[in-house]
């Protein structure tokens, strides 16, 4: 089975393909680095990913593609390809959360707080358990101080802590100190990871138009025109 992941939920992209059981391989930006735009060179990334493997885009059976949440360009860009590559061929899609597939990178015993910046005063956070991705604390946009209440109030355990979103609001870094050990190895989410996920968890894949993005919250410019017709037309 040929396999293509994508992931492009931050403002680095990830891909990663494999043939059958072999070997993974992954094209990652480094993290944080600042991007041009996801729709500038995610198909080139692709393409050069698939040519080393020897693989078509047509003949990819299955395609992994992050849902989110996060960047809402950058999933449109993500799923936008995944689609069109599928629709193009005849591979179907695995739609896969961030949380989850960052949770695969650690053992069962340990506890995940993944925690992305949303920007505007808010942060996309889950609480899972590691590998099985069982749910500890619900997937959704928190404000720095709802995220540390729940943290609190889900006892003394140490998290693995995922994401920049402590970079991004440093007054939460120091309320949970000691309560999480960083993970700058899973300051984003990996294509790599989520592919490895899906052989170890298996299909839930999908027909190309019944997979959308995971926004959580509208995006500003949603907000900005729900604003502008409740004003109603100028005087």
């Amino acid at each position: 089975m040929r396999v293509l992941s994508i992931e492009t939920s931050t403002l680095c992209q990830s891909v990663a393909a494999c043939v059958g059981d072999g070997e993974i391989l992954e094209r990652t930006d480094v993290a944080g680095a600042p991007r041009r735009g996801h729709s500038r060179d995610l198909a080139a990334s692709v393409r050069s990913l698939l040519d080393e493997l020897r693989v078509s885009p047509l003949e990819l059976d299955r395609i992994i593609v992050g849902t989110g949440p996060g960047s809402f360009t950058g999933l449109r860009v993500g799923l936008a390809l995944a689609k069109g590559i599928a629709f193009g061929g005849h591979a179907k899609l695995v739609p896969t959360l961030a949380p989850a597939a960052t949770a695969f990178a650690l053992e069962p015993e340990q506890r995940l707080l993944w925690a992305m910046n949303a920007y505007r005063g808010l942060i996309y956070a889950a609480g899972i358990r590691g590998r099985t991705g069982a749910p500890i604390l619900e997937l959704g946009a928190y404000t720095p101080e709802t995220l540390m209440s729940a943290v609190h109030s889900a006892g003394s355990e140490r998290w693995q802590l995922a994401g920049d979103a402590v970079e991004a609001y440093p007054e939460l870094g120091r309320e949970l100190d000691g309560y999480v050990v960083p993970r700058p190895d899973l300051q984003v989410p990996s294509a790599r990871v989520a592919l490895a996920r899906w052989r170890a968890f298996g299909d839930d894949a999908v027909e190309p138009d019944a997979v959308e993005p995971f926004y959580i919250r509208r995006s500003a410019a949603e907000e900005a025109k729900e604003r502008q017709s409740s004003a109603g037309p100028p005087a």
